[in-house]
């Protein structure tokens, strides 16, 4: 329930003014439908379906009495005209409000995704490492995608209970003790599906972690092709991918399965409830026909909603472990903070300017903090200015360790690194990156002009 309540915080924190506007409109669409509803009654007065019914005294005959008032002739064009103009206000209402929504939905999802990778470049390399790149791949692409499906089924559900309201208000109004046997069976219902949501929340948790899994075997798979053919394992390969596949599609089929449970109890549930409590009004109750007739037409409308409602909730549900992820990668890129809360990339920085040498005064550095095996242990040498310094050694000997942590990619475990005698730290770890060139071991060439790949990395050139 508390990630059930941050996702609806998350939402209205996003898109307030928005998201107020789609309710307000959802609750006047909802009036309007009301009131078609009750239009029902001299309509179906003129056209005799309820002549010789004894109405008198009951609450819809003071509707159907002023209509008969008037002339036939005037008072069914009043009718019509009014009943079609409500329809074409519900539609055109429908419609501003699925504008609405995709606008809501659409801004919501740029919000995580902008949020989500202003915080990814903000956070410090070693949590980076620390985090799968196929994993942060699969939250902006994949995940996110099903974080914003999820804010489509909670409008829906704010949307149904607004209808349903209007609904049970009207049917109340007709007849109070049909309308309470109705409700009292549909929360009954309600209650005793209740444990499908509880099994959505596991299989949406199972689903996130399949299409992880999905996602990371197709990057590293499609990277490492060459080696894949180079060592003659496709078939092994592909055996690997198919049972991933195999479990993706095997879960989104039991969600499929567990989503029409309460599709099928609401049906068949229904006929038993209306055959039921149509017995009851006639027999026990002594409803008259206009009325009952009315309440069937709002609960053959109200009905499915209850079992929609069930169905937009579990899907809420499937979707919470994705936005709980989402909330968790935040606070970590949060905690791994390298600009300390400021807005300031580049304007207000400087690069730092070496005269004399670069230094390394034991430097000392291991990954895994509670780890005794240190990569680098009192490394101490010099690098003069203008001049050209090679570090050689045998492989894994720590050369791009020394390297990372030259530019302040990754912090020393002890020691420091001083440039003309001033230390590096983190008051002015990005003016010392901005002195310095760097071309890694596996270069990053983007897909683009020359152009383009030098002025990636040099936004001010011209």
């Amino acid at each position: 329930m508390k990630s059930f309540i941050d996702f609806v915080k998350t939402l209205y924190k996003y898109t307030k003014n928005k998201l107020i506007l789609s309710i307000g409109i959802s609750v006047f669409s909802s009036f309007m439908s009301g009131v078609g509803i009750l239009m029902l009654i001299p309509l179906l007065s003129f056209a005799g379906i309820i002549d010789g019914m004894d109405n008198h005294g009951t609450s819809l005959w003071g509707i159907r009495s002023f209509f008969e008032a008037m002339p036939q002739a005037l008072g069914l064009t009043l009718i019509l005209i009014l009943y079609m103009g409500l329809i074409i206000c519900e539609a055109i209402l429908k419609r501003e409000i699925t504008i609405l929504n995709s606008q809501i939905t659409q801004g919501f999802a740029r919000s995580l995704r902008s949020n989500l990778y202003e915080k990814a470049v903000r956070a410090n390399w070693m949590c980076l490492m620390e985090n799968k790149k196929t994993d942060l791949t699969n939250m902006f692409t994949v995940e996110i995608a099903r974080i914003t499906g999820g804010v489509i089924y909670l409008l829906n559900i704010v949307s149904q209970i607004i209808v349903s309201l209007v609904h049970i208000s009207i049917a109340l109004y007709v007849s109070f003790p049909v309308t309470l046997s109705v409700l009292t069976c549909g929360i009954l219902f309600f209650f005793y599906m209740n444990s499908t949501v509880r099994e959505s929340k596991v299989l949406g948790s199972s689903l996130h972690k399949i299409n992880q899994e999905l996602f990371s075997q197709i990057t590293e798979q499609l990277y490492g092709i060459k080696e894949v053919k180079s060592f003659g394992i496709e078939d092994n390969q592909i055996n690997k991918f198919e049972k991933t596949n195999k479990s993706l599609e095997n879960t989104i089929i039991d969600f499929t399965r567990l989503q029409s449970k309460p599709t099928f109890y609401y049906k068949t549930g229904a006929a038993a409830i209306v055959s039921i409590c149509f017995f009851c009004a006639i027999v026990i109750f002594k409803v008259d026909a206009m009325a009952l007739l009315i309440i069937l037409y709002i609960f053959s409308r109200l009905w499915p909603i209850f079992s929609s409602f069930q169905g937009n909730l579990q899907n809420i549900f499937v979707i919470l472990p994705s936005f709980k992820k989402l909330k968790d990668l935040e606070q970590t890129f949060n905690k791994a903070d390298e600009y300390e809360n400021r807005n300031d990339f580049d304007t207000s920085i400087k690069p730092i300017k070496i005269k004399k040498h670069v230094k390394f005064n034991n430097v000392s550095f291991k990954y895994n903090n509670t780890s005794s095996n240190y990569i680098l242990k009192n490394l101490s040498f010099e690098i003069p200015a203008l001049s050209i310094t090679a570090i050689v050694g045998r492989s894994g000997a720590g050369k791009s360790t020394t390297a990372d942590i030259l530019i302040e990619l990754l912090r020393p475990t002890s020691g420091s690194i001083t440039v003309d005698g001033n230390e590096i730290n983190e008051s002015n770890i990005h003016s010392w990156r901005k002195s310095i060139g760097y071309v890694p071991q596996d270069a990053f060439i983007l897909n683009d002009t020359i152009r383009e790949n030098l002025l990636r990395f040099n936004c001010k050139c011209q």
